[in-house]
Parts: structure tokens; C-alpha cells; sequence
């Protein structure tokens, strides 16, 4: 047979079948010059022969590869993009730092404050100056204030601590009246392919799937676990205690209560009403839920929704190198992309996921597939609790529907041999 495209049905992936392609233009050679013509490799002919057909095997995996990108299980980069934009019109999204307006400093009348000074929070994220700013007589003034790394950096009330000090600037506080914009991060190509398979019920009203399409298209939400209670009565349904008849949805990420309980409410237009449950996850704008306009109508409705309970994971992992040259620190990279839902086709920790010691060592080896994992144990505590003992690491901790885990890099030990 002669070399060919290949589609597989499964997978739908486009692939150059070259197996003949040497022989196809040698037959090519010896229907112009006759069959005796040498073939040889190490003749003048032969090797002309063999970079004809190795220049076409080469074409023809370029056009499979350019056909691949319409594929959005195999694309990458600016054609995941555009695969993408019809579902998500935001796509992966941009990186945009935290910024506080309104952060009030003190110090000497005439002291000026210039922008690019730095100040940073109590997790020691920097912030930087927007704008030069001169504090006046009443030895207070404004300040705007932008994250310098992207993303949802945390900023509290509370004291900075300046970190480009000048003579005569005191001290800055975010204060009650600072107002605060989280920012958001740009998702990576994986993050971006699990985020589209999870958007498919985009379109959808009612279903749980397209209430999770919705949430999932608001800045900073990482994760959702959603049940409903479809019984006619009160009680225990899917591990979430219901008061009643009704939806139960919990949210992790730092993504606004009005942003959330909007896109709920698009998504949800009727049917069982939304639910706390008891005990099931930390409750936002509780007994009556998070208010939200109808657009049509004007009227004002009710969201219920809870957010995540966050959970610290510690990770302990022995293995041995085999024929990988992965360091210590390279695995605990692994580990915590793993975690943070930025390798291929994995999520990540999600609400109500268990954390899984199997998981993570089969991440590890995915990433570095000539290690070899012998020990992996998890641990969970509460959030700020103490280290777990050693007691406390097992394979798997199953995690409540409304329980999320976080892995700092600190909390990895890895050893390898």
C-alpha cells in the first residue's frame, strides 16, 4: 500500500501512515529510468531517493499536526484558543493584578510617596504605588495600591509593612473603606482544555452541569460540587443534609458572592429551590441568601449557595530515580501542579475530591515516567492547624462534599534514592 492519512474514530486524531513512502518513490525512480536502476543508498540516485521521501513524510505530518489543532483535546496555544472562543468568548482569560483604591497612609506633611514604592501584606505579597501621592497638613492621604504578581493575592484590613521606605512616611492601612478588586491569572493549556470540557452545558438551563458551566466562567472560581434533593422531603442526600426539597451548591475560589449567586440564578431560571443544607459548607449572606435582579423582570430573588471549606494536605513521597534525572525539588513541582489542576486532562483538587496518595504518585510518574514511587501517603489537617503526625498519613483521606484541599510546596517531603 502507499503512504497515506490515517483518522482514528476514537480519538479523532490525524496520523501519516510512512511505512511505504521510500518504497513509493523508488517506484516512482524505477518507472522513469526501468527496474534495473540501483537503488543503493550510498548511490547518487539512492540518496536522493531518501530525502525525497523523507521531505515528504515531513509535509505530511506537518498537515497532520495543523489538522490536529481543530482537535481541542490535542491543541495548544493560540489554535486551543480559537477552538475554544465560540464556547468561552473570555477564553483562558488575563493576567490582572489585585488592586486596593483607597489605602489610607500617614506620615510628615510633605512627605511624597512615589509611584513604584512597594509596601506587602501579611503573607508577604508585594504591592506596588500606583501614583505619587504627597501627604498633606492633616497628615493622611489615599493611596492606590496594585499586586505585583497577578491573580487573587489577598489583601485584608489591616497594616502594611512598607518595604521602599522614605523619611516621613509613617505607615499604610487598608481600612474599611479600601476598596478592593481581586485579579485574576491567565489559564495555562491544560487548565484551559479541563475548564472547556466542563463548559460543554454552557448553553444549558436548569441542569446541574450548566449551573457548573456558569460558575465556572466567573473570575476566581476554582471548583464546585452542586447536589439536589429531589425526594419531596428533608434529610440526608449525596453526604448534604437537606432542610427540603431542593438545590445545594458549593463554591470554591475567591470570586465575589454577587458574581456567584448571578451566575447561579442565569443558569438555574426556576425549578427546586436553592438549599444551605445544615452544617454543609460555610453559608454566604446566611438565613436568606445572596440577593440578585432578575433582568427581565426587576424582581429580587434569593440565592443560597456555601463556600468551600478549605483543607491543608500534606504529602510524604519516597521513590527511587531509575532512569530519571528528577531532583527533589522537581518532583514537588510535579506534585503541586498536580494539586493546582495544571497537568493534562487532571483537575486538580476539587470540593468533595479525596485526596489520594495513589493520585499523586501516578502524577508524579506520568510527568517522570523513569521514577519509581515505593511510598506515597497523604495527611489533612484544618486549615492553620498543626502538622499532622506521623500517624495521621494514609493513602487516601476522603474528604466531606463540601471540603476542598490546598497543598502548599512546603507541605511536600519527597526523598529519592
Amino acid at each position: 500500500m502507499t503512504a497515506a492519512y490515517q483518522y482514528n474514530t476514537d480519538t479523532g486524531i490525524i496520523s501519516v501512515d510512512s511505512e511505504d513512502m521510500l518504497s513509493d518513490v523508488q517506484k516512482e525512480w524505477t518507472d522513469i529510468y526501468g527496474t534495473n536502476l540501483d537503488l543503493a543508498a550510498e548511490t547518487p540516485q539512492g540518496t536522493m531517493i531518501g530525502g525525497e521521501a523523507t521531505n515528504r513524510i515531513g509535509l505530511m505530518k506537518n498537515n497532520a499536526d495543523i489538522a490536529n489543532m481543530m482537535n481541542p483535546n490535542y491543541s495548544y496555544s493560540t489554535y486551543l484558543d480559537a477552538v475554544c472562543a465560540w464556547l468561552m468568548p473570555d477564553g483562558r482569560g488575563k493576567n490582572l493584578s489585585t488592586t486596593g483604591t483607597g489605602v489610607e497612609v500617614d506620615g510628615d506633611p510633605g512627605t511624597k510617596i512615589q509611584a513604584g514604592f512597594r509596601v506587602k501584606n501579611s503573607t508577604d505579597d508585594i504591592f506596588v504605588v500606583s501614583e505619587d501621592v504627597t501627604i498633606g497638613a492633616s497628615r493622611k492621604e489615599m493611596i492606590n495600591i496594585a499586586s505585583q504578581e497577578s491573580g487573587p493575592v489577598p489583601l485584608p484590613q489591616g497594616t502594611l509593612e512598607i518595604v521602599d521606605a522614605v523619611i516621613g512616611w509613617g505607615g499604610a492601612t487598608v481600612i474599611n473603606s479600601t476598596a478592593v478588586v481581586l485579579g485574576t491569572k491567565q489559564l495555562t493549556d491544560p487548565q484551559l482544555k479541563t475548564l472547556r470540557n466542563q463548559s460543554l452545558f454552557a448553553m444549558g438551563l436548569s441542569a446541574t452541569g450548566a449551573i457548573q458551566a456558569n460558575l465556572l466562567a466567573v473570575d476566581n472560581v476554582k471548583s464546585i460540587k452542586i447536589e439536589e434533593n429531589m425526594t419531596g422531603a428533608a434529610g440526608l442526600v449525596n453526604g448534604i443534609t437537606f432542610t427540603g426539597p431542593g438545590i445545594w451548591v458549593c463554591v470554591a475560589g475567591a470570586a465575589t458572592s454577587a458574581d456567584i449567586a448571578n451566575a447561579i440564578f442565569a443558569a438555574r431560571q426556576g425549578a427546586c429551590p436553592y438549599d444551605y443544607g445544615t452544617n454543609n459548607g460555610t453559608p454566604v449572606d446566611s438565613p436568606n441568601g445572596t440577593p440578585v435582579t432578575d433582568p427581565y423582570s426587576q424582581s429580587v430573588y434569593r440565592v443560597k449557595f456555601t463556600r468551600a471549606v478549605e483543607k491543608d494536605v500534606y504529602i510524604r513521597l519516597k521513590a527511587k530515580k531509575g532512569t530519571s534525572t528528577a531532583s527533589e525539588i522537581a518532583v514537588s513541582r510535579a506534585i503541586k501542579d498536580y494539586a493546582d489542576g495544571l497537568v493534562d486532562g487532571e483537575p486538580g483538587f476539587v470540593v468533595g475530591s479525596s485526596i489520594s496518595a495513589f493520585e499523586v504518585a501516578g502524577a508524579v510518574c506520568r510527568q517522570y515516567p523513569g521514577l519509581y514511587v515505593y511510598s506515597s501517603l497523604v495527611a489533612v489537617v484544618a486549615k492553620g492547624a498543626a502538622a499532622p503526625s506521623d500517624s495521621d498519613y494514609k493513602t487516601e483521606v476522603p474528604l466531606s462534599p463540601w471540603e476542598i484541599g490546598t497543598l502548599a510546596i512546603g507541605n511536600i517531603t519527597v526523598n529519592l534514592d
